[in-house]
């Protein structure tokens, strides 16, 4: 389950970046979560230009505690679990990476209170 964490929070650091970097240079309909990005954020009234700082402080975020995760600090843990429950709004294959992260992290987080 370890390398299941660190893959799905790699991909999803990684994938909200490239949407990010996508979004700010206003390459519209060219960022990788395509025509569900922009019906959602349609939908609530959002231009869907004024998500790219959002979504680099959340990939940068992502990586940050994937990577401190998988060096053993535990400190790391409420944090990652904050970061993938912000992170369950972005459109479809983002929820579903952020709920299997978050899945295999508390089967790690109960193996890691088993052993203190």
């Amino acid at each position: 389950m370890r390398w299941t964490m660190i893959f799905s929070g790699l991909v999803q650091g990684i994938w909200m970046l490239i949407d990010a970097f996508q979004l700010l240079r206003r390459s519209a309909n060219r960022y990788s979560s395509g025509e569900v990005w922009e019906r959602l954020a349609r939908w609530v009234g959002l231009d869907p230009f004024v998500l790219g700082p959002v979504l680099l402080l959340l990939g940068i975020l992502w990586l940050v505690v994937t990577f401190a995760l998988a060096s053993g600090r535990r400190r790391a843990v409420r944090p990652a679990i904050v970061i993938a429950c912000l992170s369950l709004w972005y459109a479809l294959p983002g929820t579903v990476v952020a709920l299997v992260f978050l899945f295999a992290l508390s089967t790690m987080r109960d193996r890691l209170q088993a052993k203190a």
